[in-house]
């Protein structure tokens, strides 16, 4: 039987594929926005769509995620000659693994939905491209596996090469001609580098002093020096020692990737599927490279540092900050601190954390915004928000605050993938269409475009140039807005909810409250603040927009605001104090 079909995995291939008849694994692979795309191709469906089998791949993944951590815990110890802790490795991987595993199995899961429908495939081999490509660290693996076309289409290509002992796919061999991949990562300035290592030294010297170590990040500056100051300790927030949420890369960046010390350890898991067997095959070859080639610069460094806090804060750092990282692992493991993680972001009340909820297994306690009644976790009011800026400029816009969107899948968590971003504008031009004039005047556009996906690429249809502001401004026109229209329920609707009458907005499942919040959900609903449906919203939008407090002091929404705030985002007027006597009991 003769083929008919050209798996087509990253757009690497789609211009060389001369077939006719393509499958595309997914939106990524075709241009922003390109709807004649989306009907010329036959697109694999985004199997996370369905909320029932979204269900049943996040038990598996933790699951997966629990025997995966004991074996790279047994196969690290190995490779370094230790004998630390799971909990000092814990610290170290479980944000890469939680990254990893479910963007693996997801690209897993459409390769064989397609070969489930297709039996005659092509694949192209885009021989040129060589796969040795090890992520330096945490984030580089995060930033790649959401952005790079080639990062993706290497993963794809094992995952083919490897199901296709059994599939027997057709692979054809090609050249990619483009000078576009492949490029050689560019190193940091040494001497700045050299520099700031020296300052460090003063300054952790410094902070040593200080009782609590409080990570930069978690608090906004005033904050950060009210809170300190009560503790009678150094702010932090003057000179950050660990380089920002990212870190210092210069310790590892100039490793060589040793395949003869990864492979000179046997990686065991105990496989019950075709997915964890391939799984076996691949990820000694996957691991960072800080953590295998850089591991002895790091720790070494780590040790040196001299601060030994009973107490360590941490809101970021505790995601990609490797050096950071193997401090608080290398004092967890010789019992000189307690360690705890503050949530950064809005979106707590969630059913499905989009990280695995990785902190319990690495936090001796949790600080969060929404209320729980568990012994490891702690409300405290929401880090992010203690104080507020009064601000009394004219209230004139309704925002329209764009959601985030990723280009490839990642976390685990629901999201909006690729071109599927087409969905989210089609929310906004229902909404748009049904609001009346007066209000389209007023009317600004807020871009996200965060991940190399341009969502709003063809407002200009619709609206002026001077309604579609820079990316990420929401802080700049929220003190502006008379009305915002948040598209997303995490941070930005927790923040605007607190200071702007607010209408939230997204398909119904996208985004699950957790059951214990349903109440919440139901409540939002009835008072008109959550819509699933855009054209609702604006028939809702054009019936307050002329007295918007008519609706939005009403006895009834200022009650549930008030219940969110208090048992999903906490605000408080005496949120120094609580923090402050929470941080010495703790």
């Amino acid at each position: 039987m003769s083929r008919e079909f050209s798996l087509i995995s990253t757009k690497l291939e789609l211009g060389l594929c001369k077939n006719k008849k393509k499958i595309l694994a997914g939106n990524w692979c075709y241009q922003d926005n390109d709807k004649n795309s989306s009907q010329r191709y036959l697109v694999a469906n985004n199997p996370w769509n369905n909320p029932k089998v979204f269900n049943n791949d996040y038990k598996y993944i933790k699951k997966l995620l629990n025997s995966s951590i004991n074996s790279l815990v047994n196969y690290l110890n190995k490779i370094h000659k230790k004998k630390f802790s799971k909990k000092f490795w814990k610290i170290l991987i479980l944000p890469w693994l939680t990254i990893y595993l479910p963007a693996y199995y997801y690209r897993w899961r459409v390769i064989k939905q397609i070969l489930k429908i297709n039996k005659n495939i092509d694949f192209y081999n885009l021989e040129n491209l060589k796969d040795k490509f090890v992520p330096l660290d945490s984030y580089d693996f995060h930033k790649n596996i959401q952005n790079r076309q080639d990062f993706n289409y290497f993963i794809f290509r094992k995952m083919i090469f490897f199901i296709n002992v059994k599939n027997k796919i057709n692979v054809k061999k090609k050249f990619y001609k483009k000078k576009l991949f492949n490029k050689k990562r560019q190193k940091k300035n040494k001497f700045i580098f050299k520099i700031k290592i020296i300052l460090n030294n003063i300054f952790f010297r410094l902070f040593g002093l200080n009782d609590i170590f409080l990570e930069q990040s978690i608090f906004r500056k005033i904050d950060n020096i009210k809170i300190s100051i009560v503790l009678r300790q150094i702010p932090t927030y003057f000179y950050d020692t660990f380089n920002g949420v990212f870190g210092f890369k210069n310790f590892y960046e100039s490793e060589i990737i040793d395949y003869k010390k990864r492979n000179s350890v046997k990686f065991h898991l105990n496989c019950k599927s075709d997915f964890e067997r391939f799984l076996k095959s691949s990820i000694t070859g996957d691991v960072p490279l800080c953590f295998i080639e850089g591991f002895e610069k790091l720790y070494d460094f780590s040790k040196k540092i001299k601060m030994r806090p009973r107490k360590i804060i941490s809101s970021y750092y505790h995601y990609f900050n490797e050096l950071f990282k193997f401090w608080v692992a290398f004092l967890k493991e010789n019992k000189f601190t307690k360690f705890y993680t503050v949530t950064h972001g809005g979106g707590g009340f969630m059913k499905y954390p989009s990280s695995l909820n990785f902190e319990k297994e690495i936090a001796d306690k949790q600080i969060v915004w929404y209320r729980s009644n568990l012994s490891d976790e702690i409300q405290l009011p929401a880090s992010k928000f203690i104080t507020q800026k009064k601000d009394i400029r004219t209230k004139k816009f309704i925002s329209f605050v764009e959601g985030p969107t990723h280009l490839f899948p990642s976390r685990l968590g629901f999201a909006t993938i690729g071109n599927e971003n087409t969905n989210s504008f089609d929310i906004f031009l229902k909404f748009y269409e049904k609001i009346n004039l007066s209000n389209k005047q007023n009317l600004i556009y807020l871009p996200k475009k965060e991940h190399n996906i341009n969502a709003s690429k063809n407002l200009d249809n619709f609206l002026h140039k001077n309604q579609i502001k820079k990316p990420n401004s929401f802080n700049i026109y929220n003190p502006m807005s008379k009305l915002n229209i948040i598209s997303y329920p995490q941070t930005t609707f927790c923040e605007s909810i607190q200071t702007t009458p607010t209408i939230l907005i997204y398909e119904k499942n996208k985004w699950e409250f957790d059951s214990k919040f349903k109440y919440i959900y139901k409540k939002l609903i009835r008072n008109k603040i959550l819509f699933h449906n855009p054209i609702k919203a604006a028939l809702h939008v054009n019936k307050v927009s002329k007295n918007i407090d008519s609706w939005w002091t009403q006895k009834k929404v200022q009650s549930t605001i008030n219940q969110f705030l208090n048992d999903i985002s906490l605000i408080s007027e005496n949120s120094v104090k609580i923090w402050v006597k929470k941080l010495k009991t703790l």
